[in-house]
Parts: C-alpha cells; structure tokens; sequence
C-alpha cells in the first residue's frame, strides 16, 4: 500500500510540476482575438453605451476622492471623517451601523450609499496593489542598452510585456499626473485641497467624462500593434496599468496587474525578464511582485529616460517608444507592422 502510495505522489508531482505556464504559454485570451473583445464589438458597445462603470478612487491623508462614469453621466464623491472648516457646510453626516459616522460630499451622477470609512492612517490598498511598489529614491547605474541588444536578449530568452500610461499618451490619453491636474488634485504632503475640488466640481467632472470617453474613443498606435506582433510571436502575456482599449483594438486583450496576482507567484520563477514600455512607476506593485519570487528576473524599460523602479542589475533603452517598439518588433518578428 505504501508502495503505491508513493507512486501516487510521485504522479501527482509530476502533473503539477508540468502545468503550462499561463504567461509563457499565452492562453487565447491574452492574444486570441476574443469575440468580445476585439474592435468591432468595442465599437459596437461604445455607440449603444454598454460599457460598464468606470470607478477611480483617490486616498490622500485619510479622505476618499471617488470619480464615477456610467453611461456619459460622471459624479464625484469625497468622503471624510471630519469636514474641513472652510467648506463643512457642504457636507453631510453620514452614520454608519457600527456606530462610526463619516462626512460626504457628493456631485453629480454617484452612487454614495456604499462608501466605507475613510481610514485615519491608509496603508498599502489591499484592492489596489500586489505588494508595496518598487521605488529606488536614489536613481541607481543601470545597463543601456541598444535596440539591437533588446531584439537579441527577447529573442533568447523568456518575457513578460508591461505597458503604462507612456504608450497612450500618443493617442490623446492624459497620463495619470495629467488627469489628476485636471481634476484638481494637488499631491502636496498627500493633502487633499477639498475645497478647490468642490468649488470646481463640475469642471472637474466634465473632465473625467472627457478623459473616459477619450480612453474608449482611442485609436491604437503603431506601438499598440506591434505590442500585439511581439506577444504573437513570443507566445507571452501582455499586462497593462492602462484603462483605454489601445491593446484591445491592436487585436490582443492584456491582463490588468491586480492583486489576485499574490496567488500566482510561481508562474513568475519561469519568466526571464518583464519588458516594460511607457511606464513610469510601479504603481501596483506588479514588478516588486516579480522581483520577490524571481530575484534573478531582469526588468528592462523603454522609456524617455530612467524610471524609478529599475535596479542596478536592470537594463534600460532611451527613446521614444512609439519609434523604438515598432523597430524591436520588427526585428524579433522580421515583418512589418499594419495598422488594421
């Protein structure tokens, strides 16, 4: 009996051991064409509005900034537990069964009924990132390499693609600095000017509606495509911090770095490098993530200059992505790039 219990085991093994790497194996849904997914369905859902809510939620210094979309019509909320002075009366008390009461303040098309307490001290959003974001303060030496180099290096070695706002800005997309400016949130200390938000408020929604309608209104670039073209020849998934359907219009439907990712950790130990394009920081965590479970992984950015979350032992190319991704395809694929 003990003989076949092992036996048993060792099987067992063996099948888990060779479970396909969703990443490496690039499932249909990272680069297939999904029917509900590919442009003509995106066009189709945009011109009868079937596309779902868009929700952004801001935590500065203890307070809630929320934006909602939903069919054209946009809200803000802000909910805090102590309204400031120069604005208090525009708030509302808000009970909660618990006992806890908290203060809101509300524009627009929003949904406030389901607003948790803000938190006195907000850590790590658990719903937000993976793990607490890789940032070096002190920008460390990094290797440059060329454009010859990165098509050699993803040619011979296993890859991941990770796009940031960089790639969408082309296409009329803000970047995240961008449309916080424009929705008047101002990063100082994490201080949130409540008062400047809510004497601006309806500009300040008209400009989330602006920056949804243009996020589903994009046209890829040729960066989009050959983003897809890469994915398509290295079998490899393609993750994005990117709310717009740039990639979903290029042909390809990309994985969000979400923190259900803390599950799949052993998937990361077979990837030899995370290719990042257009981003600036590692805002969910995803490459602190990689770095964890693979410390041998290299990161490697395009970029205008050098980000913040490279170490010495990554590699970076200088340059405009929207030039430099559509040549790297090019040279790994040996095609040409169509818009299509």
């Amino acid at each position: 009996m003990k003989k076949y219990s092992v036996v048993w085991l060792l099987l067992l093994a063996q099948v888990c051991y060779s479970i396909d790497n969703p990443y490496l194996k690039a499932p249909s849904r990272v680069i297939g064409k999904d029917i509900f997914y590919n442009r003509h369905t995106l066009y189709f859902m945009q011109f009868f509005r079937l596309m779902p809510p868009l929700h952004f939620k801001w935590e500065l210094a203890g307070n809630y900034l929320l934006f909602n979309f939903d069919c054209r019509k946009a809200g803000l909320a802000i909910a805090t537990l102590t309204a400031p002075q120069d604005c208090k009366e525009q708030f509302h008390e808000v009970k909660q069964m618990d006992g806890v009461s908290m203060f809101v303040y509300s524009y627009g098309n929003i949904d406030v009924a389901g607003l948790s307490i803000p938190k006195l001290n907000p850590q790590l959003s658990p719903d937000y990132c993976i793990v607490e974001p890789r940032r070096f303060t002190e920008l460390p030496m990094v290797q440059h390499i060329s454009l010859e180099q990165l098509a050699s290096y993803i040619h011979d070695h296993s890859i991941m693609l990770y796009t940031g706002a960089g790639i969408s800005i082309a296409c009329g997309v803000p970047s995240m600095a961008q449309l916080e400016a424009a929705l008047y949130i101002e990063r100082n200390k994490d201080v949130l000017n409540m008062k400047k938000i809510i004497d601006n408020a309806s500009n300040a929604v008209e400009k989330f509606k602006h920056f949804f309608e243009t996020a589903f209104q994009l046209q890829p670039s040729e960066a989009h495509y050959a983003i897809a073209e890469i994915a398509n020849d290295k079998k490899c998934a393609v993750f994005t911090e990117n709310i717009d359907v740039g990639h979903q219009k290029s042909g390809i439907y990309p994985l969000m770095a979400e923190p259900k990712l803390r599950d799949q950790g052993v998937y990361f130990k077979d990837i030899d490098a995370i290719v990042c394009v257009g981003l600036s920081h590692d805002d969910r965590g995803l490459l602190a993530f990689y770095k964890e479970r693979n410390p041998a992984g290299v990161i490697i950015a395009i970029d205008l200059k050098q980000t913040d979350y490279l170490g010495k032992e990554d590699m970076l190319l200088v340059g405009d992505l929207q030039e430099i991704v559509p040549m790297l395809a090019k040279k790994i694929t040996g095609t040409c790039i169509f818009s299509f």
